[in-house]
């Protein structure tokens, strides 16, 4: 019998000893992101709506010479419609785009060969390595072709902008990056999800989380002068700085061995000196509605593609980041490092928070016995403070995919939380894994791994590919 009521006295212990840590370091993530949100909301940090004379300066200035950058592994599927799609929409005239293609990848090398026989903009650029390697690579391959390309041309590329195969540009993108070069040598616009349907409940968690981050963070962390970190697509570099970067890292832009070397890119430039600037505008469009000026694209639908993709971040952020970038900066520029790479961290305490809740609300609605010191005032403090974040979070949360995207996306923003967050876990597990093999296989670089790619129906059905017979451009270009 007394072993009985030890039992039941350790079980108490461990219990009370689980959910009271889980609690109060609930609490402190809690805190540390509701701060930040009341620095955003106090300091009014929020996208900026241009005026029509603006956006009549803006297209108004003379253009300069950009090169758009596009590595391509196993694009054949979305790479004829992306790049038919955003030579007719794109707003600008002075420009080039360069396909980065692998020799081993034949069906997107002739997808990327018809489009430079029908275009006089666009170049293809063959690998000298078979694919795949990593993005990087394949980035810093072109950006060395593009200079070559300046010879022939007889003028030098002032700014070099990257994009991916599933990238849709906005109209106004590159009137906008020319007109704010002068003010930066890095600029990155924001990116969003294309508009989902309710039910892709996955692919939709991706509206949230980049609402989120491109229209409060990363303005948080433009005002506080922390380093932005690119995008990997709609990243606008000058030539300044493409150059500085290529001789400081024996002739490339790029960390090759980088998972995410769009991440890298940020601290580079700002080490280097280069300022850089987060262009998060609005205009009002033809139809009198506000509009961002942002790179569209779709993310995966399937928990098994999303977890495969944000493996690749997490490995290259958390675990990569250690070791290429360490700990620099002053006390905002760690403050941040730390934030980026306790995201797994997080993860796992707001799952483990929804299991305490969960036992919370369903001991009392079945009215079971409570360990006492869980029923101490102190822990019911915590406890409902952590509940009354939990809302703060998902209002704050609302009111970015609101203004990206209006009404009909909010009603499912706690369900595609949970999944995000499972998803999340199941990320860092893979990425995990991902690392401990190379290591063990002594393995610096990490190769790309395919995402599937897709575009909005509309767009291919407008430009079906090979089979359509598409004009040859007549705009002017140099």
């Amino acid at each position: 019998m007394n072993t009985y009521f030890n039992l039941i006295g350790f079980y108490e212990f461990i219990l009370s000893a689980s959910v009271f840590s889980i609690l109060f370091i609930t609490l402190v993530f809690n805190v540390d992101n509701f701060v930040l949100q009341m620095i955003i909301w106090v300091k009014g940090l929020r996208p900026r709506m241009l005026s029509a004379k603006e956006m009549n300066a803006i297209n108004s200035r003379e253009e300069k010479l950009i090169a758009i950058m596009v590595a391509n592994w196993k694009e054949a599927n979305v790479i004829e419609q992306m790049v038919s799609a955003n030579l007719d929409g794109i707003n600008y005239g002075n420009y080039f785009i360069f396909l980065g293609v692998y020799p081993n990848d034949k069906d997107t090398l002739a997808a990327a060969n018809r489009l430079a026989a029908r275009y006089d903009q666009v170049y293809v650029v063959e690998n000298t390595v078979f694919g795949p390697t990593t993005k990087g690579q394949m980035l810093n391959q072109i950006a060395r072709e593009i200079i070559r390309v300046e010879v022939r041309l007889g003028r030098d590329f002032d700014i070099f902008l990257i994009q991916d195969a599933e990238d849709i540009v906005h109209s106004h993108a590159l009137k906008l990056i020319n007109a704010l070069q002068r003010q930066a040598d890095f600029i990155q616009l924001p990116v969003f999800s294309y508009k989902r349907r309710q039910r892709d409940l996955v692919g939709s968690t991706y509206l949230d989380e980049f609402s989120v981050s491109h229209t409060k963070d990363l303005l948080l962390r433009q005002d506080l002068d922390v380093t932005i970190p690119s995008a990997g697509v709609g990243t606008a570099l000058s030539r300044k700085l493409i150059l500085k970067l290529m001789a400081q890292q024996d002739g490339k832009f790029l960390i090759e061995e980088a998972l995410t070397e769009d991440y890298f890119l940020g601290f580079a430039s700002k080490r280097l000196g280069f300022k850089s600037l987060f262009a998060c505008f609005t205009y009002e469009n033809e139809n009198g509605k506000k509009e961002f000026i942002a790179t569209r694209e779709y993310f995966p639908n399937s928990i098994i593609a999303s977890i495969k993709q944000k493996s690749r971040w997490i490995a290259g952020i958390v675990f990569q980041g250690k070791s290429l970038l360490a700990w620099q900066g002053g006390f905002a520029e760690r403050y941040f490092l730390l934030r980026d790479r306790s995201g797994p961290i997080n993860s796992l305490i707001v799952l483990a928070s929804m299991g305490v809740m969960i036992f919370y609300f369903s001991t009392y609605g079945m009215y079971l016995p409570i360990p006492e010191v869980l029923l101490s005032p102190l822990v019911q403090i915590v406890f409902f403070s952590n509940l009354g974040f939990l809302i703060f979070h998902l209002l704050n949360r609302a009111s970015a995919v609101f203004s990206v995207y209006g009404i009909s996306p909010l009603l499912l923003i706690p369900v595609r939380g949970i999944i995000s967050n499972f998803i999340n876990i199941g990320a860092t597990f893979r990425a995990w894994q991902t690392v401990k093999a190379a290591q063990e296989k002594n393995q610096k670089t990490l190769v790309w791994e395919k995402t599937h790619h897709e575009l909005p129906v509309e767009i291919m059905n407008r430009y079906p590919g090979a089979v359509a017979d598409i004009r040859r451009s007549e705009r002017t270009v140099v």
